[in-house]
């Protein structure tokens, strides 16, 4: 029996904020529109990769929280339009709430900085809040 919250994913376990590490902000965002089948590819494989390791972890523990790290909003807003998230994120996001409907892990949250409301219906309809 457990008496504190089990949580998996944290820095730098997030779609763009890995992305953004990686290549830089301006590398990172420039790629969505030069590179797309990159960032799919990167975004698809960090996605396996840690659900491969949360898949192990959750064999022996369980989880409560699943936590997304996104820093991709300023205080203007966010740095990737809602499209961009709809076509190179999104897809990835359903399927860590998948996995941890999966997996009974109650909690799927996404940690971003800056002014991010307008990102919340879309990380709502992933399954991702």
């Amino acid at each position: 029996m457990q008496d504190a919250p089990v949580q998996v994913g944290i820095y730098p376990c997030g779609l763009y904020g890995t992305l953004r590490d990686l290549m830089g902000v301006e590398g990172s965002l420039f790629a969505f529109y030069d590179m797309p089948e990159l960032v799919k590819e990167i975004m698809d494989s960090l996605t396996d990769f840690w659900l491969a390791i949360y898949g192990k972890i959750c064999k022996d523990v369980q989880v409560d929280i699943l936590h997304i790290w996104e820093d991709m909003s300023g205080k203007q807003g966010s740095l990737v339009s809602p499209d961009m998230i709809r076509e190179f994120m999104l897809p990835n996001y359903q399927k860590l709430s998948q996995f941890a409907k999966e997996h009974n892990i109650g909690v799927v949250q996404v940690d971003t900085d800056g002014d991010c409301e307008a990102l919340i219906p879309l990380f709502a309809e992933a399954g991702a809040i």
